[in-house]
This record gives C-alpha cells, sequence and structure tokens, in this order.
C-alpha cells in the first residue's frame, strides 16, 4: 500500500522528518553537555539528520500537488523558509543570551513541540491529487 499510496507515503516520510528530530530535540533538553558531550552531539546529528526525509514528504506533497508549477511554488517555499530561518536566530538570541547552558533547554524542547506540531498540521490538511489551478483549462474567475 505504502507503494501506490502518495498521501501516506507523503505522510510517513513527513512524520520521520519532523516527529523523530522534535523527539530528539526534546531528548537534547535533559542532558548537559560539559558532562555527556557525545550523547548531545550523536542525538543534535541524529536530529539533524532525520529532517532530510522532508525530500519525500512535505516537498514531494508540493510537487504532486503543483504539477508542472512546482518549481515556482518550491522556490516560493524555500523564501519563506530563509525568513523562518532569521526568525529561529532571533528566537535564540532572546531566549539564550549567552552561553549559559541552563537558557538552552527551553530552545530545544520548544523546537521539538513546534515540530510536533507542525506535522501534526500537514497530517491533518495535505492532499497529493493536482489543486484545480494546475488542471489543463482552468480558468480565473
Amino acid at each position: 500500500q505504502l507503494r501506490t499510496n502518495k498521501l501516506l507515503r507523503v505522510r510517513i516520510y513527513n512524520t520521520i522528518s519532523t516527529v523523530l528530530p522534535g523527539l530528539l530535540c526534546i531528548s537534547i533538553a535533559f542532558f548537559e553537555p560539559k558532562r555527556q558531550p557525545t550523547i548531545v552531539i550523536v542525538l543534535y546529528t541524529l536530529a539533524s539528520s532525520f529532517l532530510g526525509f522532508a525530500g519525500g514528504g512535505f516537498f514531494s506533497a508540493i510537487r504532486y500537488r503543483s504539477g508542472a508549477y512546482s518549481v515556482f511554488v518550491v522556490a516560493n517555499v524555500h523564501a519563506v523558509s530563509l525568513v523562518s530561518h532569521f526568525f529561529v536566530s532571533l528566537l535564540n538570541a532572546l531566549v539564550a543570551r549567552n552561553e549559559e547552558y541552563n537558557e538552552w533547554p527551553t530552545l530545544f524542547i520548544s523546537e521539538g513541540v513546534i515540530l510536533i506540531l507542525c506535522n501534526l498540521v500537514f497530517c491533518l490538511f495535505v492532499k497529493t491529487e493536482k489543486a484545480e489551478w494546475t488542471r489543463d483549462g482552468y480558468e480565473v474567475s
């Protein structure tokens, strides 16, 4: 069923690319990097690595939904993504103002919760059939 069901496939890939990193980020908050640096590095590396599954989830959904216009849609999504990276940097600067570790768990837990919530929203609203505006004969009314 996974081979033929595009909707199930993008949901699974997106869940791997958001929920697993989210859980790993939350778990990082409970380790102290000065005492357990290897564990923190491994967890963060795994969290970053699982984000690569977004290509099979979120970005595949864009391709299925927007058809021939997918390049344009992906470019716009990347532009929004770049802006979000600036906001994440701002959040880091506001929450963890110094090099003290005691402020960082809040960031990791927040990031984990946001990733998990984003996956929930994605799974509820994702569609893989072509959007109406990509079909032949579509006219703007």
